[in-house]
Protein backbone atom coordinates (compact mmCIF):
# COMPACT_ATOMS: atom_id res chain seq x y z
CA UNK A 1 0.00 0.00 0.00
CA UNK A 2 1.20 3.19 -1.11
CA UNK A 3 -0.05 5.49 1.63
CA UNK A 4 -0.11 3.91 5.14
CA UNK A 5 -1.80 6.66 6.52
CA UNK A 6 -5.52 5.51 7.12
CA UNK A 7 -8.39 7.31 8.20
CA UNK A 8 -10.96 6.20 10.92
CA UNK A 9 -15.12 5.67 9.95
CA UNK A 10 -17.07 5.30 13.04
CA UNK A 11 -20.19 3.14 13.40
CA UNK A 12 -22.92 4.13 15.31
CA UNK A 13 -22.58 1.35 18.36
CA UNK A 14 -18.69 3.21 18.49
CA UNK A 15 -16.78 0.77 16.48
CA UNK A 16 -14.28 1.92 14.06
CA UNK A 17 -12.80 0.96 10.79
CA UNK A 18 -10.01 2.45 8.81
CA UNK A 19 -10.77 3.13 5.75
CA UNK A 20 -8.50 4.40 2.49
CA UNK A 21 -9.33 7.17 -0.39
CA UNK A 22 -10.09 5.83 -3.43
CA UNK A 23 -6.56 7.22 -5.15
CA UNK A 24 -4.64 4.02 -2.68
CA UNK A 25 -7.40 1.43 -4.28
CA UNK A 26 -6.22 3.34 -7.91
CA UNK A 27 -2.74 2.76 -6.99
CA UNK A 28 -3.64 -1.12 -5.55
CA UNK A 29 -5.17 -2.14 -8.72
CA UNK A 30 -3.26 -0.15 -10.94
CA UNK A 31 -6.20 1.94 -12.75
CA UNK A 32 -6.92 5.84 -12.68
CA UNK A 33 -9.77 7.42 -10.41
CA UNK A 34 -11.89 7.86 -13.46
CA UNK A 35 -11.72 4.38 -14.61
CA UNK A 36 -12.67 3.64 -10.87
CA UNK A 37 -15.61 5.54 -10.84
CA UNK A 38 -16.78 4.43 -14.17
CA UNK A 39 -16.69 0.79 -12.85
CA UNK A 40 -19.02 1.82 -10.57
CA UNK A 41 -21.33 4.06 -12.66
CA UNK A 42 -21.34 1.30 -14.91
CA UNK A 43 -22.26 -1.79 -12.58
CA UNK A 44 -19.01 -3.24 -12.89
CA UNK A 45 -18.07 -2.67 -9.51
CA UNK A 46 -20.67 -2.30 -6.57
CA UNK A 47 -20.67 1.42 -4.99
CA UNK A 48 -18.48 1.31 -2.35
CA UNK A 49 -20.46 1.24 1.19
CA UNK A 50 -18.37 3.96 3.03
CA UNK A 51 -18.18 7.92 2.57
CA UNK A 52 -16.54 10.40 3.89
CA UNK A 53 -18.91 13.60 4.80
CA UNK A 54 -18.26 15.52 1.12
CA UNK A 55 -19.50 12.15 -1.13
CA UNK A 56 -15.99 10.53 -1.68
CA UNK A 57 -15.62 6.86 -2.09
CA UNK A 58 -14.05 4.60 0.94
CA UNK A 59 -12.24 1.52 1.49
CA UNK A 60 -11.24 -0.70 3.94
CA UNK A 61 -8.09 -2.88 2.77
CA UNK A 62 -10.50 -5.83 2.71
CA UNK A 63 -12.23 -4.38 -0.26
CA UNK A 64 -9.11 -2.90 -1.92
CA UNK A 65 -7.73 -6.69 -1.38
CA UNK A 66 -10.63 -8.11 -2.94
CA UNK A 67 -10.95 -5.61 -5.66
CA UNK A 68 -7.42 -6.35 -6.59
CA UNK A 69 -7.51 -9.88 -6.35
CA UNK A 70 -10.70 -10.07 -8.66
CA UNK A 71 -8.47 -8.08 -10.86
CA UNK A 72 -6.12 -10.24 -11.17
CA UNK A 73 -8.09 -13.59 -11.29
CA UNK A 74 -10.49 -12.18 -14.47
CA UNK A 75 -7.28 -10.79 -15.88
CA UNK A 76 -9.20 -7.37 -16.50
CA UNK A 77 -8.39 -5.59 -19.37
CA UNK A 78 -8.71 -8.58 -21.82
CA UNK A 79 -11.73 -7.63 -23.25
CA UNK A 80 -15.42 -7.69 -22.55
CA UNK A 81 -15.87 -10.97 -20.99
CA UNK A 82 -13.19 -10.02 -18.23
CA UNK A 83 -15.10 -7.52 -17.06
CA UNK A 84 -18.13 -9.43 -16.98
CA UNK A 85 -16.02 -12.51 -14.80
CA UNK A 86 -14.54 -9.42 -12.93
CA UNK A 87 -18.38 -8.39 -11.88
CA UNK A 88 -19.10 -11.70 -11.06
CA UNK A 89 -15.89 -12.05 -8.77
CA UNK A 90 -16.22 -8.59 -6.96
CA UNK A 91 -19.92 -8.46 -6.85
CA UNK A 92 -20.01 -11.31 -4.84
CA UNK A 93 -17.03 -10.92 -2.53
CA UNK A 94 -17.78 -7.19 -1.47
CA UNK A 95 -21.47 -8.14 -0.86
CA UNK A 96 -20.28 -10.60 1.93
CA UNK A 97 -17.89 -7.79 3.28
CA UNK A 98 -20.51 -5.38 3.16
CA UNK A 99 -22.79 -7.85 5.14
CA UNK A 100 -19.65 -7.94 7.70
CA UNK A 101 -19.50 -4.16 8.00
CA UNK A 102 -23.34 -4.10 8.82
CA UNK A 103 -22.52 -6.30 11.35
CA UNK A 104 -19.93 -4.97 13.15
CA UNK A 105 -21.44 -1.52 12.84
CA UNK A 106 -24.47 -2.48 14.85
CA UNK A 107 -27.14 -1.62 12.15
CA UNK A 108 -30.17 -3.65 12.29
CA UNK A 109 -31.91 -5.13 9.42
CA UNK A 110 -33.92 -3.01 7.24
CA UNK A 111 -32.55 0.18 9.15
CA UNK A 112 -30.98 2.88 6.51
CA UNK A 113 -27.10 2.81 7.29
CA UNK A 114 -25.44 6.31 7.31
CA UNK A 115 -22.00 5.60 6.31
CA UNK A 116 -21.27 9.14 4.63
CA UNK A 117 -19.72 10.76 7.61
CA UNK A 118 -16.69 12.99 8.67
CA UNK A 119 -13.50 10.42 8.95
CA UNK A 120 -10.95 11.07 11.16
CA UNK A 121 -7.08 10.03 10.92
CA UNK A 122 -5.88 7.52 13.47
CA UNK A 123 -4.18 9.00 16.97
CA UNK A 124 -0.85 7.39 17.01
CA UNK A 125 -0.24 5.94 20.61
CA UNK A 126 3.05 7.52 22.28
CA UNK A 127 5.23 5.28 24.43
Amino acid sequence: MRNNNPKLFSFPNGNTIEVYTIGELCYEVGRTPDAIRKWELSGILPPTCFRDSRGRRLYTQEQIDVIRLCAEKSKLGQGRNSLLRFKRYVSKELKKLEAKYIEYGGYKNGEKKDTSQKVKRPVEKRN
